[in-house]
């Protein structure tokens, strides 16, 4: 991760303007990073693994968005540093069960969760992630999934239909 280097992100909610559509879910914005700030809590805690890498928390902001249909729309968004990797979560069930039948719920989730390792996309990202947590001094990344809140300095403009 560098100064300067382009970001390509996947708008996650849909943008609206005056109570119209500005931007659909799913539109694809390119930006920049910024600035690089120094995380001091990240760079101790790698230090205590035996990881040296010089930790740095990116600051971004979007340029532009490019519709579906290869339309590309002029943004101007404020700088974001608050990316953080996504997650989702699911409530436990509450079933009252016997041990036997916990321990078969058991095996059967293992087995899910190793199917979804192995075949769920962004293995490539994954073993790429790996494989750098194994070098005791590796280039910084922003890991796929991160998601950014960013607010417009100035009004979409919303496309004509």
């Amino acid at each position: 991760m560098k100064l300067g280097q382009s970001v390509e992100a996947t708008l996650a909610h849909p943008v609206y303007a005056n109570n119209r559509l500005a931007l659909p879910e799913g539109v694809r914005l390119q930006g920049s990073v910024v600035s690089l700030e120094a995380d001091r809590d990240l760079r101790n805690d790698a230090r205590l693994n035996a990881d040296f890498t010089p930790y740095h928390r990116p600051t971004v902001t979007f340029t532009s968005a490019t519709l579906a249909d290869g339309t590309k729309i002029p943004l101007s968004t404020m700088p974001s540093s608050d990316g953080a990797p996504a997650i989702h979560l699911t409530p436990a069930a509450n079933k009252r069960s016997s041990l036997v039948a916990m321990g078969v719920e058991s095996v059967k989730d293992w087995i899910s969760s190793t199917k979804e390792a192995l075949f769920s996309p962004g293995l490539g990202d994954r073993m790429v992630q790996l494989f750098y947590r194994q070098l005791p001094y590796h280039p910084e990344r922003i890991q796929e999934g991160t998601m950014w809140t960013c607010e417009l300095r100035e009004p979409v403009p919303v496309p004509e239909t």
